[in-house]
């Protein structure tokens, strides 16, 4: 019979022993003739033969005492006595390669291994899946395969704390929801192709398989095995985008018996450390700048700013309007609009973080200037003289310093306009409109001088910078995209959408 394991050739061993009889011994042990100690551990395997003639076992002698052969008949000089000893032994794990079994312990192969049936069970560099579909994060383990089933939920895979080269992990999307409720691997201390800790793989394709196996500090946890119909991008790392939002602009207020207020500028938000994820689309909203004041009687306020906003980031308030005398008030937003002139109205507050509040017209009279809108760097002038608009604030995100969300300036009634920071517009003087905010940076509209029409308030900008290796180059609405250094910059003056 065939044997997988220890081989029995060779394990067999018989030893013989030779008496010759002195006469009248019914019993033999000892030393025999060639100085040899009979010995025997199981009288079932020994062989008695006197003068040639096998003896019967039980009838024609015994082994019932330890190493001796008794029961004879008394022997005559010179008779031969030939005892032979049968070898007694086991052969540890093996298994008939025509019934097969089980080995008890460890069996090492210095060959090839080829196997036409199917390997099953938990050893080193196989796989062992779970029968259980996993439906809540948990830890995996190495050498186990897991059906993820996120039809309710995304779930989190924390790989092991302490890998070792060689060590495999398998996945299924088990029910295919993969991009709707993603799976994120989390590399628990390790890599994930090459990129550091901070980076953790997501998964978003449905119905994706994959392994994946340990190799180095290096490199960490790599694809092995992707089953898809076509090629994914798999595990592709999180990456930290530089992010900066304005609002829109409030447009300035028209001047009469005094100059107009300045518009407040767009809410000003920004986040450096702005985690995007691979595959997922962000979409962007650009606030448009308040139009400013249409008229000098009833409607001699401007229009409040449009709101700005990128996924998953507060919302940046547009700016406040300019305010036009005491019965048309500015309003507030990311920062406020300055007060209308001749009568002293206050300006309008700004949105805590974003913004500051607008200045209030200068007291009572023909004469009083609007306030300053309110800007992202400071609050707006109240409205003694030139009132200018409050500050913006510099911003390198581009690769260029620019100004963004400053305040637009309070017109005058007989003298010179504010003046407008951070693309703010400034104030007009004696019979001078408002200007105009500068777009693109979410400034405020200038407040009217005597009797003249306040200026539009500046559309607001989303910019997002991003490592250029991690650049998908996929977006709507067109953004105008430069590179700095190692960034790529994503400037959008038009609501769209980037996808990581």
């Amino acid at each position: 019979m065939a044997y997988i394991g220890k081989s029995p050739t060779g394990t067999g061993v018989r030893q013989r022993y030779y008496f010759t009889a002195s006469g009248s011994e019914t019993s033999l042990s000892g030393t025999d003739d060639a100085g040899l100690t009979l010995s025997f551990s199981d009288g079932n395997f020994v062989d008695v033969m006197l003068n040639g003639v096998t003896l019967v076992a039980g009838t024609d002698y015994n082994t019932t005492t330890a190493n001796t052969i008794g029961g004879l008949s008394a022997l005559t000089a010179n008779d031969v006595v030939e005892v032979v000893v049968y070898d007694i032994f086991t052969v540890a794990d093996s298994v008939s390669a025509k019934d097969g079994g089980t080995f008890s312990g460890n069996v090492v192969f210095n060959g090839n291994i080829t196997v036409s049936g199917t390997a099953t069970g938990d050893f080193p560099g196989g796989i062992d899946w779970s029968s259980t579909p996993k439906t809540a994060d948990f830890t995996a383990v190495a050498g186990k395969g897991y059906f993820i089933d996120t039809s309710s939920s995304a779930i989190t895979v924390t790989l092991p704390s302490s890998p070792s080269a060689g060590d495999l992990i398998s996945m299924l999307d088990y029910k295919g929801n993969a991009s709707n409720n993603n799976i994120t691997i989390e590399p628990n201390g390790s890599k994930i192709g090459g990129n550091t800790t901070d980076y953790d793989g997501k998964v978003s394709t449905d119905n994706l398989g994959f392994t994946l196996i340990y190799s180095d500090a290096t490199q960490g946890w790599v694809r092995f095995i992707a089953d898809v119909g076509s090629e994914v991008a798999l595990l592709a790392p999180n990456y930290t985008a530089n992010v900066l939002i304005a609002a829109g602009g409030g447009g300035g207020g028209s001047g009469h018996n005094g100059g107009g207020g300045g518009g407040g500028a767009g809410g000003y938000i920004t986040n450096s450390s702005k985690t995007l994820n691979t595959g997922t689309t962000y979409t962007v909203t650009v606030g448009a700048g308040g139009a400013g004041s249409v008229g000098t009687g009833s409607s001699g306020v401007g229009t409040a700013g449009g709101d700005s906003s990128l996924t998953g980031e507060t919302t940046a308030v547009g700016g406040g309007r300019g305010g036009y005398n005491s019965a048309n008030l500015a309003s507030s937003g990311g920062s406020g609009g300055g007060g209308g002139g001749n009568a002293g109205t206050a300006g309008a507050a700004g949105t805590s973080g974003q913004g500051n509040a607008g200045g209030a017209a200068a007291g009572s009279g023909s004469s009083a200037s609007g306030g300053g809108g309110g800007g992202s760097g400071g609050a707006g002038a109240t409205g003694v003289g030139a009132a200018h608009g409050g500050a913006g604030t510099s911003n390198s995100i581009t690769g260029s310093a620019v100004s963004y969300a400053g305040g637009g300036g309070g017109g005058a009634f007989s003298s010179g306009g504010g003046t407008g920071n951070g693309g703010g517009g400034n104030g007009g003087g004696s019979v001078a409109v408002g200007a105009n905010a500068t777009d693109g940076t979410g400034g405020g509209g200038g407040g009217g001088g005597q009797d003249s029409l306040g200026g539009d308030g500046g559309n607001g900008v989303v910019i997002i910078s991003v490592p250029t290796t991690n650049y998908s180059g996929t977006t709507s609405g067109s953004p105008t995209v430069t590179t700095s250094g190692s960034n790529t910059i994503m400037t959008f003056t038009a609501s769209g959408s980037y996808t990581a």
